[in-house]
């Protein structure tokens, strides 16, 4: 399956599955606890775990978007998102001191990419809407990746989804033609920044590479 079909599908069955009456009753009840004294630090005792171990970040962002709304859901699960990427990045660091990470050197190829442009490198994965986003974080931790530059790509990058999820399950777009469409817009924009990234470092990592060949000569 090509990237931007896989992409499509990742978007599209969270919403699909989103609209099914069992899913709808469990989230009427979520919504409810979302009123709640307290909430917001109760999804946060969950959501932060939630996101460290690198699972669905969309169904996480329909929920907040339910029970909070669009602009408190937004803020919540960004903020969750990150505390969450920064704790990984941190069990990366974590094993790579005491030397755990013994396959690292056999990532070399993955670790020059990330190191070349540290902040370009980890927006441009963090834009795509596929790819583990704990191995990404983990292993920006295990090779010394700037952490400054590691949370503000993180930020950056997981924005795009987490508006286009938190207003569908907050029920923005439902029925909203303008809404719908700038959701579409904001998620296939980012998929398309994402990948233009990453062809970029290809392109200047070949260039690199045939300037040493010819110096070699």
């Amino acid at each position: 399956m090509k990237p931007c079909c896989f992409a499509l599908v990742l978007a599209i069955v969270p919403l699909v599955l989103w609209h099914l009456p069992i899913v709808q009753r469990v989230i009427l009840h979520i919504s409810a606890l979302c009123h709640e004294p307290g909430a917001p630090i109760w999804f946060l005792v969950f959501a932060i775990p939630y996101c460290a171990v690198g699972l669905s970040r969309q169904v996480l962002c329909l929920i907040a978007g339910a029970g909070f709304g669009v602009v408190e859901g937004l803020c919540w699960c960004s903020l969750a998102y990150e505390v969450g990427a920064l704790l990984s990045y941190g069990f990366g660091r974590f094993l790579s001191e005491d030397n755990k990470m013994v396959h690292l050197d056999n990532r070399r190829g993955v670790k020059a990419f990330l190191q070349s442009a540290p902040f370009r490198a980890v927006l441009g994965l963090r834009l795509m809407p596929f790819g583990s986003s704990l191995l990404v974080s983990v292993f920006s931790g295990a090779i010394y990746l700037p952490w400054k530059a590691f949370a503000c790509a993180t930020a950056l990058g997981g924005l795009p989804q987490n508006v286009v999820f938190v207003m569908a399950g907050s029920g923005i777009n439902v029925g909203h033609e303008y809404e719908a469409f700038l959701a579409v817009m904001l998620f296939t924009t980012s998929i398309l920044l994402g990948i233009y990234l990453l062809r970029r470092y290809r392109a200047n990592e070949r260039e690199i590479l045939l300037s040493r060949d010819r110096s070699a000569m």
